[in-house]
């Protein structure tokens, strides 16, 4: 959660740290959360790639 919260860049003042971002539409289940976590690490990695190519 942390580093898809840095990467999406919503910053919480209350907080003092950026906001943790729902997953599968908020819903908590582990099959499609952990789904879900791969395709926001690879989507994550493709615009890293994209910028340092």
């Amino acid at each position: 959660m942390l580093p898809y919260s840095e990467w999406f860049g919503d910053w919480s003042d209350y907080w003092g740290n950026y906001a943790w971002q729902p997953l599968c539409g908020g819903h908590h289940r582990v099959l499609p959360d952990c789904r879900a976590v791969v395709d926001l690490l690879k989507g994550m990695a493709r615009q890293v790639h994209v910028e340092t190519a």
